[in-house]
């Protein structure tokens, strides 16, 4: 996929970076506020990153680089931050890791950010930072500002690439357990950008999510968790994982940049799901949040969540909620368990018991109940039989479903389609 961009006139590039930098700049201008607005909203967008200038071809791995930022940044001096006398936060530092594409360098550059300016990014549409002295001679600007998973650029230096970067939180915004102490905690995380859509950490994405849900699975059997479905049957059996594996990437794909783009497009999106997971490893959408109040790489809300730890005793899920879902193994548990949950539930509920013996409980159904719980979809298959589906993904008139979870349902086969994994 990534030479298919390569392979893109210079001026579809663009037009890809301004689709997709508007809707950042929408959402941010727009979106939730509060608790959340701590949190990254994986809204990526490509980076200006190597539209300009004569790049080298790599002799080192990304992925190396990449960990190797995360080491520099995790092993550095906290960040400093400057409050006024009531403990308001004026201004704060960010720290970040660049890769030198031509060499193979990493290494840390600071800058500072005004509190009055990131309040003011949603009205003003820009931001500015101010580079540290210490350090090479390079300029750190965003593209578009959204916390620790902000897009930047290089001024002037397409062969550099921010590879990850240390970002100052709230401690309230943590589990108590995460926190270093003090009103202020640092995180670090690796941001999407274009520099590091590349094949090998797109594998490296798609390696940790095959291990980390084979892993989850294997867990699930040794504790001998039963299917609420069928006692004779393990929770795993009636569950496929590329289910599992697909959804996730769902989730943190924006529809309306999906439903936009090209086939080529798509892909690339998909891809960046991939290239964030690949990065950041157990950080990846460990505090990415949603208006809805979901949050992590399952992006359950707190009910569902609390839920299935009720209901599934035995598989030893985390009883924290916001714990539980920053930790993948136990995510990817509950993931497992709320569709082993819903076929029972569909199951039970749905009258068309001919439907039912037909179709199964389909892999459409579980993905529109994720989306939008159960109860629709129950309706559709009772009122639409065999076409509870197919009737309403290209109807113009009131559908059961709401537009959202049909566009879900499309994407999910799409991406079904690809055989991701």
């Amino acid at each position: 996929m990534l030479h298919k961009f390569k392979n893109l006139s210079f001026t579809k590039k663009i037009i890809i970076i301004s689709v997709a930098s508007a809707f950042g700049g929408y959402f941010l201008l727009f979106g939730p506020t509060g608790f959340w607005d701590n949190f990254s909203k994986e809204i990526d967008v490509l980076n200006s990153f190597g539209l300009k200038g004569v790049i080298k071809k790599p002799n080192f791995s990304y992925v190396d680089k990449i960990d190797l930022g995360i080491d520099i940044l995790e092993h550095s001096a906290p960040l400093d931050y400057k409050t006024d006398g009531g403990g308001n936060l004026i201004s704060k530092q960010i720290a970040f890791a660049v890769l030198n594409i031509n060499t193979g360098d990493v290494f840390e550059k600071r800058a500072w950010i005004r509190e009055s300016d990131i309040e003011n990014y949603k009205e003003l549409g820009r931001i500015s930072l101010v580079m540290e002295n210490e350090g090479p001679d390079i300029s750190i600007q965003p593209n578009w500002y959204n916390g620790f998973n902000s897009d930047y650029y290089i001024i002037n230096r397409p062969e550099m690439v921010v590879v990850a970067n240390k970002y100052l939180l709230p401690s309230s915004a943590l589990p108590p357990s995460k926190r270093l102490g003090g009103a202020f905690t640092d995180i670090v995380y690796v941001p999407y950008s274009g520099g590091l859509h590349t094949e090998e950490v797109i594998e490296e994405g798609r390696r940790y999510l095959n291990e980390l849900v084979y892993n989850a699975y294997k867990e699930l059997e040794f504790l001998g968790v039963r299917s609420r479905t069928s006692r004779w049957n393990l929770a795993t059996e009636l569950v496929p994982e590329n289910l599992v594996k697909n959804i996730i990437v769902i989730e943190h794909t924006d529809p309306d940049l999906f439903n936009r783009a090209d086939i080529d497009g798509k892909e690339n999106l998909l891809e960046r799901v991939l290239v964030i997971i690949g990065g950041n490893k157990g950080r990846a959408y460990g505090l990415t949040g949603s208006s809805a109040g979901a949050s992590g790489m399952a992006q359950f809300i707190r009910p569902t969540y609390e839920q299935m730890v009720r209901l599934y005793p035995e598989a030893e899920l985390i009883d924290d909620y916001r714990l539980g879902m920053m930790d993948h193994h136990n995510a990817i548990k509950a993931m497992v368990l709320f569709f082993d949950r819903h076929v029972e539930n569909l199951k039970n509920s749905i009258d068309r018991k001919d439907i039912v013996d037909a179709l199964g409980i389909s892999e459409e159904m579980l993905a529109a109940s994720y989306n939008g719980g159960p109860a629709r979809v129950v309706r559709s298959v009772n009122e639409y039989g065999l076409a509870w589906i197919n009737v309403q993904l290209n109807s113009r008139s009131e559908t059961i479903f709401r537009p959202e979870t049909i566009a879900y349902i499309k994407k999910y086969q799409y991406v079904r389609g690809l055989g991701l994994f």
